[in-house]
């Protein structure tokens, strides 16, 4: 009994330290020509967020809807795409190993084609002096929950320095809201993926 139960710990353990899944192809896994045209004669539009299961091989395994467009249309398409073209490098746990893990994105779906329903900010810093190793903008993703107020951030692409990583962070968490969000399925945890790319220039700080 004892050694089931140290066996389970170390592999909580074990997945708690895991990297999380990369996504690895650089071309959007959905565009504007996956448009459903049933969707786009009904006038609907919105963002879709998801939460996807990525196995140790790096395939998507399953994919929940954890931010509806209101349209089931636009929903079930963005699953069925997701699962068949995006590819991903698996979670890797503290050994080394290639484990399953989670990975959060949304897609926005607007009927004009130049003009997109915004899932990212661009924003523009300014800090007293630049930090250590800073080279290039931070990218993070926020996920907002069933409030509409951010509550997780994480770095996707660092800037080369933790400072300037929680930086971005801490400026969406203190700037970033957005409309209550509703899940796309009953029992399904509500959460909105959004995106911020985050320059920081040396001067006056705000």
């Amino acid at each position: 009994m004892m050694l089931t139960l140290l066996l389970a710990a170390l592999q909580a353990a074990s997945l708690a330290a895991a990297q999380p899944p990369r996504l690895v192809d650089p071309q959007p896994a959905i565009t504007y020509a996956d448009y459903p045209m049933e969707a786009i004669r009904r006038g609907e539009a919105g963002i879709v967020s998801v939460l996807l299961q990525v196995s140790a091989d790096g395939t998507v395994t399953q994919c929940q809807v954890t931010e509806t467009s209101l349209s089931k249309l636009l929903d079930a398409q963005t699953c069925n795409l997701l699962s068949r073209r995006a590819h991903f490098a698996p979670a890797i746990d503290a050994n080394g190993r290639a484990v399953a893990g989670e990975y959060r994105l949304s897609t926005p779906w607007g009927l004009e084609k130049e003009h997109q329903p915004r899932t990212s900010v661009d924003a523009v810093l300014q800090v007293p002096a630049l930090p250590k190793g800073y080279d290039r903008p931070a990218e993070v993703q926020i996920v907002f929950y069933g409030a509409g107020s951010p509550r997780d951030c994480a770095v996707l692409a660092s800037s080369g320095s933790p400072a300037a990583d929680r930086t971005a962070c801490d400026y969406a968490a203190r700037t970033f809201s957005i409309k209550a969000p509703k899940s796309g399925s009953q029992g399904t945890s509500v959460a909105a993926v959004r995106y911020v790319k985050a320059t920081l220039v040396a001067g006056q700080a705000n």
